[in-house]
């Protein structure tokens, strides 16, 4: 959000290398067709900016400063632009480059962190886990609480006695289940005697 004002020397050039940058990047199919483009997206930022100077009324604060540690000015920006229906419709190769922005990872080392993950869970012992259980493990090792905070050890207590008591009820169904059938495994060997 660092656009200069309209009146500035600098606001008619604002930006316009990094949008040939991302055109040149994204629309290179065929000559005309890309030139066309190209300056379909230009004339879009050009209108754009003087949204960019309205939006700067509405950030929030937190952003602004910076003290949001999740959302970025320019992450705030995108997710407002695709947010308003209306945007799509004025500035549909913006709208689509702001998609792609908002979806690619700016490093690689989500991915990363998810095979490492991986190699944790899956080892050569635990090959034959089931995909649901897969998911669900990974899901905790990757977005999980840490792992001696009070967070984990709250919840690990939660699950043992949620697993204690289903456990006993199973216990106790499969003792009475075992007493049945013994009970007629018994009777009928008595009576055959």
């Amino acid at each position: 959000m660092m656009a200069p004002p309209p009146e500035s020397v600098n606001f008619k050039e604002y930006g316009l290398k990094h949008i040939e940058t991302l055109a040149n990047h994204f629309y290179n199919e065929s000559i005309l067709s890309s030139e066309v483009k190209k300056q379909q997206l230009q004339a879009e930022w050009g209108k754009f900016k003087f949204d960019l100077l309205e939006w700067k009324k509405v950030v929030p604060k937190d952003v602004v400063d910076g003290k949001c540690p999740t959302v970025t000015t320019t992450t705030w920006t995108l997710q407002h632009m695709l947010k308003q229906p209306s945007y799509r419709h004025f500035y549909p190769l913006l709208s689509s480059l702001a998609e792609c922005c908002l979806s690619i990872p700016i490093s690689n080392a989500w991915p990363e962190r998810g095979a490492s993950a991986l190699k944790r869970i899956k080892t050569r012992l635990r090959s034959r886990l089931q995909n649901d259980m897969l998911q669900a493990l990974m899901q905790v090792s990757i977005n999980g609480p840490p792992l001696h905070s009070d967070q984990c050890k709250e919840l690990v207590r939660d699950s043992v006695q949620l697993w204690l008591k289903h456990s006993i009820v199973l216990y106790c169904k499969q003792k009475r289940l075992f007493i049945v059938i013994y009970g007629i495994l018994h009777n009928k060997a008595s009576s055959v005697l």
